[in-house]
């Protein structure tokens, strides 16, 4: 690959930092998966969640959606406690393909198990280069520096994280970070912050997958077997290819879908459908 990292950050407007603490097989039990392009930073360099925007605020990457149990406030109180800076000042990148680590499904209470605490890894060994970074371009002893809401300050002088930068990448790899802010000042973890999302849900300004409509887009519905272990015998298809809306019957081995214009017409078909 010819583009350098920082040409690429360049044109990204951001810097990336983060590492992979659990690796790609995070889910136990879940198969490695192919043909997908992820984010380019992965692995044990320091990339991949967390990301330093050109104002000085953090973007959080993680790989985790938001269900309605508060993830993205979570993951943003713990990079905002490994970074000492606000909440507010960090956005949060969810789940997405190309973008944020492939962290498989977002289920069993483990979002904050597993990709908070590899962000709070990230945050925290980030946290460190760059107050190292800043105490070389200030001339002053790490001990010394002041570090608040994405600025480290020396007497004189103060630098946010993108100055420090200068928009380039952090090539270092992940170590273990000799301070949890986490476990040892607790401002923003464990305390209540004000989610900027509830607003929005109670209004009901937000969109949900079922909001999304898409040129052309038709639906689908399975065809759910009598039991958990049933095997496909016979399907009767009488009159289903007559009905409002139908455009394919799907079967393979013993599972059997329908493919209908509108939601509501996949769901009557799906109900017509007799199988045994």
């Amino acid at each position: 690959m010819k583009t350098s990292r920082r040409d690429f950050i360049k044109q990204m407007g951001c810097v990336s930092i983060g590492f992979s603490l659990l690796g790609p097989q995070a889910l136990m039990g879940r198969a490695p998966e192919t043909g997908c392009e992820m984010n380019p930073f992965l692995e044990n360099d320091v990339n991949a969640w967390l990301q330093v925007l050109d104002d000085g605020r953090v973007r959080i990457l993680t790989g985790k959606m938001e269900l309605g149990q508060g993830i993205r406030i979570a993951v943003a109180q713990v990079a905002a406690e490994e970074l000492n800076m606000h909440p507010h000042l960090v956005e949060v990148n969810l789940a997405e393909t190309g973008v944020t680590a492939n962290e498989g499904y977002t289920a069993g209470s483990r979002s904050i198990e597993t990709s908070a605490m590899s962000i709070r890894k990230a945050a925290a060994t980030a946290r460190e280069i760059l107050l190292e970074m800043a105490a070389k371009r200030l001339h002053a002893d790490t001990s010394t520096l002041k570090l608040e809401n994405g600025l480290i300050s020396s007497e004189n002088r103060s630098l946010n994280f993108y100055e420090l930068l200068e928009g380039q990448q952090l090539k270092e790899t992940v170590r273990e970070p000799k301070e949890f802010y986490g476990k040892t000042r607790r401002r923003f973890v464990g305390k209540p912050i004000a989610r900027k999302d509830i607003e929005a849900m109670v209004r009901g300004e937000l969109d949900y997958v079922q909001d999304l409509k898409f040129p052309n887009m038709v639906h689908a519905r399975i065809i759910r077997p009598p039991s958990y272990t049933s095997t496909l015998t016979s399907l009767d298809e009488a009159g289903l290819n007559e009905m409002p809306g139908f455009l394919k019957l799907i079967i393979i081995g013993s599972f059997v879908g329908v493919i209908a214009r509108g939601e509501y017409e996949a769901l009557q078909i799906s109900r017509k459908a007799n199988i045994s």
